[in-house]
């Protein structure tokens, strides 16, 4: 959804504004965020564990892509 995407956007983009040095880093980077977001409607999460969970399973493939990204599943 649009306002998922938006809210991934937002907290990615506010952290990087902080321009917080990552002491462990090479390179002077910053420290960013990984996020992993997931809406509850009629695509078949009964219960809040199985929204949890996708939304756990989103962190770990925004993760994967690289440093302060975000995914919704």
């Amino acid at each position: 959804s649009e306002s998922l995407w938006r809210v991934g956007a937002l907290i990615c983009e506010t952290i990087a504004n902080l321009r917080i040095p990552h002491c462990g880093l090479p390179d002077s980077q910053n420290v960013s965020v990984s996020v992993g977001l997931s809406m509850a409607t009629d695509n078949g999460i009964d219960t809040v564990a199985d929204l949890i969970g996708r939304a756990d399973t989103a962190l770990y493939k925004a993760k994967r892509a690289g440093r302060g990204r975000f995914e919704i599943i």
